[in-house]
């Protein structure tokens, strides 16, 4: 289905371009000149299309690539959605989304310390964004790191200070290292904020 999609995609942009080149040719503006000026502004028009064919082509690529890696995380096989949100990222290098994805599929085949890294370079592209923080954090929770894990909490928090799930995972957290009152306090923000998730009452 993505191979015709992109072929009739292929298509549309040359039927443009076509157009676009004849009526060019054509116009009043173009027909009053001398050969070489009208070669030259030819000539630049074709270039300036091809860039702009490659700049919607990799735009397509990077969708094409990235919205199969959510497909194949969500039907779990998650090596295949490593490879796609990888791919996402040779196209896109700045993109943090990318590597918030791929560190999920990675955490989920038990590569935290990938996990981790790629929590890391989403925080470098983009640190006023909540979520990698957070990943981060229920990660060094699962490894045992509960004082990290509340500092990453913390981090999510500032960020997003509506965000009812990092309040709830930092009380496990400093439930675990006996800071009692604070868990209650955090559990107790959890519910204000959310108070139909099920999972806070338990």
């Amino acid at each position: 289905m993505n191979n015709i999609v992109k072929t009739l995609f292929r298509i549309g942009i040359g039927i443009a371009l076509a157009v676009g080149l004849y009526r060019l040719v054509n116009s009043s503006a173009i027909a009053s000149l001398e050969i070489v000026p009208k070669v030259a502004i030819l000539i630049l028009v074709i270039l300036a299309a091809f860039f702009l064919y490659k700049i919607l082509e990799n735009f397509f690529n990077i969708l094409a690539y990235y919205n199969r890696g959510l497909a194949r995380y969500d039907l779990g096989d998650h090596q295949g959605a490593i490879e796609n949100f990888t791919q996402v990222i040779r196209l896109a290098p700045k993109d943090a989304i990318a590597y918030i994805n791929r560190g999920l599929a990675r955490y989920d085949l038990g590569d935290h310390q990938g996990a981790i890294e790629d929590c890391n370079q989403a925080i470098r592209l983009n640190p006023n964004y909540a979520l990698p923080y957070y990943n981060r954090g229920d990660i060094r929770y699962g490894l045992g790191e509960y004082q990290r894990s509340v500092e990453d909490y913390n981090q999510a928090i500032r960020l997003n200070p509506n965000y009812a799930n990092a309040y709830y995972n930092r009380g496990l957290a400093r439930s675990q290292l006996g800071d009692n009152q604070g868990a209650i306090e955090d559990f107790t923000e959890a519910i204000r904020l959310d108070p139909n998730a099920d999972r806070y009452y338990n």
